[in-house]
């Protein structure tokens, strides 16, 4: 049985990101259901084949007498490529079906063909190549990983696929959107990832509406959408939603819009959610201005100590001064006295007496004072570093529970990987040195796929089927006892 299979998909969107260098793409690649090929794909076994998208190409066949691409060819090459699991999203489209959407890029310096067609046609398209690693009842497609995605111009395989174009503009405010999110979870130390559970409860509040007479206000809806729509939310947002609920009152009707609203912005699980958000932001913010604080004291206490060195600087200028006009007061009469020559010189000596002891005694009070405000300023930074070793504690003490966190879901992924492999009659030596090998990646997804793709030339161990034989018998009329005349009756 050949395990690999391509499925047509009607289009994709083209979004522009730079003349020169890339044009990215945005691919609607598979949902939930049957297809063409007769192999329903269901959505857990979707959600557990985003992992393998990641670095994928995205290749295709360019036909110069058509002007367009080709359908699957042997010869066909690379053009572009998805970049990330960042790339990599789910997403509902309006009849409601959920999609597994990827965003691509392609190559325009080694692709200017492929680019061509794009830029006229901006829809085109596309099939998702897959292994199949396993199949159930029905030739259901249970699980399988990605190879690459096929640009096309023949029908797809995957009904009701559709894209639509985005403008430059959009996509640079959404990479501005989310560096900012990057900046402020990075400045306030928090995750701003939107819960999955708050978008399923907002899912079912929009659901009811519809078929109810019950709407929220506008302003709700829009922050519903806005909800489903991103992976995170900025510090604004939670903020705004975090106020919102601490002037709702829980004795509000629940049948009423008011009440409506309120499940629009997540309800319990939503308010939940803000606070424990909101109490971060507003402790990292404390402490941030704590830490601003104190950087403004310790330049102000530096601008002050060179004040005063200056000031006391000009003040033994003046006092020399002050102490050569004095002493050549006092040595005026003697001056007139005695010896023009012999005066003289004695008064020079008296003045240079007096000015060594004037400095002297200057200079022992401002050791004296210097060393009363070295005295401050070592206690002052023995609290700095007091409090600079609380903080790099509580660091340190949050990077090993992220650590350990990490590493469990590691050790999980991996046993239930494992545990899929050992369904195979892959020997056991060599599941033990995948085990072992587990440490050497940095993906996770990596080393799934190789896993799997090791495992794929194993043969999968067949159930044991159930030794019990069942008959079915025709239809037959039972014959009814016979009771005398009250039978016939």
């Amino acid at each position: 049985m050949n395990n690999i299979l391509k499925f047509s998909i009607s289009e994709y969107e083209l979004q522009e990101i730079s003349k020169s260098e890339l044009t990215k793409i945005k691919m609607w690649i598979v949902s939930e259901g049957d297809n063409r090929h007769g192999k329903p794909i269901p959505w857990e076994a979707i959600l557990a084949s985003k992992y393998t998208l990641s670095g994928k190409p995205i290749i295709a066949l360019y036909d110069k007498y058509t002007d367009d691409f080709k359908g699957h060819e042997i010869d066909e090459t690379p053009i572009g490529c998805i970049l990330s699991e960042d790339d990599i999203s789910f997403e509902t489209d309006k009849e409601g079906k959920k999609w597994l959407v990827a965003n691509g890029y392609i190559w325009n310096r080694y692709a200017k063909n492929a680019t061509n067609v794009m830029n006229r046609d901006k829809i085109k398209n596309l099939s998702m190549e897959i292994i199949v690693t396993e199949v159930g009842e029905n030739d259901s497609i249970e699980s399988f990983v990605f190879t690459g995605i096929t640009l096309i111009s023949t029908t797809p395989a995957i009904p009701n696929a559709r894209a639509e174009i985005i403008n430059f503009s959009e996509v640079t405010n959404e990479i501005k959107n989310i560096l900012n999110i990057q900046f402020e979870e990075k400045k306030y130390n928090v995750d701003l990832t939107i819960p999955e559970n708050i978008k399923f409860s907002i899912k079912n509040t929009m659901e009811i509406e519809n078929k109810s007479k019950r709407s929220g206000s506008a302003v709700s809806i829009s922050f519903a959408k806005y909800l489903l729509d991103n992976e995170k939310i900025t510090v604004r947002k939670i903020k705004e939603l975090s106020k919102y609920f601490s002037k709702f009152s829980n004795n509000e009707d629940k049948n009423s819009n008011a009440y409506i609203s309120y499940l629009l912005r997540g309800g319990d699980e939503g308010f939940k959610w803000s606070e424990k958000i909101n109490k971060i932001l507003e402790k990292e913010e404390f402490a941030n201005m704590k830490k601003e604080k104190m950087e403004e004291t310790v330049d102000e206490k530096d601008k002050t100590v060179d004040e005063k060195k200056e000031e006391m600087s000009a003040n033994q200028n003046i006092e020399t001064a002050a102490a050569q006009v004095a002493l050549k007061e006092e040595t005026k009469i003697e001056k007139e006295n005695v010896d023009e020559n012999k005066a003289e010189e004695k008064m020079e000596d008296k003045v240079e007496e007096k000015m060594e002891e004037k400095i002297e005694e200057k200079k022992e009070e401002m050791e004296a004072e210097q060393k009363t405000e070295d005295m401050d300023y070592k206690t002052y930074f023995e609290n700095l570093k007091s409090e600079f070793e609380v903080l790099k504690a509580e660091a340190d003490e949050l990077r090993k529970f992220k650590f350990d966190i990490e590493e469990k879901q590691g050790k999980e992924r991996m046993e239930y990987v494992m545990n899929e492999v050992s369904e195979t009659d892959m020997p056991k030596e060599e599941m033990e040195d995948w085990c072992n090998k587990f440490s050497e990646f940095s993906d996770i997804g990596i080393w799934e796929n190789a896993v799997k793709a090791s495992a794929f030339k194993y043969t999968k161990k067949e159930k044991k089927k159930e030794d019990v034989v069942r008959y079915a018998l025709a239809n037959q009329e039972l014959k009814k006892e016979d009771k005398g005349i009250w039978s016939k009756i």
